[in-house]
């Protein structure tokens, strides 16, 4: 990972062993990644402004090949990422959150931020091709506004609830889009 890319990697070559019985950020702790893409990190985000092409770099990626998970961020739990974003599960044996967790907001995929401060400078790109996600997905943040747009891109795993482009309880102000890429299908893509 470069030194501005906050990046995890989690069950890489693992035998089912791995079990977080907690939440999994790509982005910081109320603190940023990324801020030598903006010109600006101002405290009002209305006053932010990113150097050029600063929304195509990814500052905070999460990828999951194996093991449980309670739930996945793109980016930080209250902290801000200027850059994109970008969350990969695959694996048959990945199983993100709990059936016990259905009705809450623990157990879910999030493209972006957690928390009303942690904002996405960028674009948040979701790409699911295996395993078996129980709560909803999400290509946005939970409480967390996006300054881009999101994709959610489909290619295999079971979701057990809903799926939505956009953030729960947050703004996008780019657009959102949901690709169920059956042409590039890794695996059986079922969701119920």
């Amino acid at each position: 990972c470069l030194m501005l890319f906050l990046c995890i990697n989690v069950g890489a070559q693992s035998n089912g062993g791995i079990v977080i019985g907690g939440d999994v950020y790509g982005g910081g702790h109320n603190g940023a990644v990324g801020t030598d893409n903006a010109s600006t990190p101002a405290p009002a985000k209305n006053k932010v402004k990113m150097k050029a092409d600063s929304v195509a770099t990814i500052a905070a990626s999460v990828t999951v090949y194996d093991g449980t998970i309670r739930s996945i961020f793109g980016g930080g739990e209250n902290g801000r990422t200027y850059g994109s974003t970008s969350v990969t599960v695959e694996g048959a044996n990945t199983v993100i959150g709990r059936t016990a967790l259905v009705g809450t907001v623990n157990g879910g995929l999030f493209g972006a931020g957690d928390g009303d401060s942690a904002y996405v400078f960028g674009h948040s790109n979701v790409l699911i091709k295996g395993g078996t996600i129980n709560q909803n997905v999400y290509g946005g943040g939970n409480k967390a506004d996006l300054m881009g747009s999101t994709r959610v891109t489909l290619q295999g795993g079971t979701l057990n609830q809903a799926v939505y482009g956009g953030s729960r309880l947050a703004n996008i102000f780019g657009y959102s889009l949901v690709d169920i890429d059956g042409a590039h299908a890794t695996q059986d893509l079922v969701i119920k």
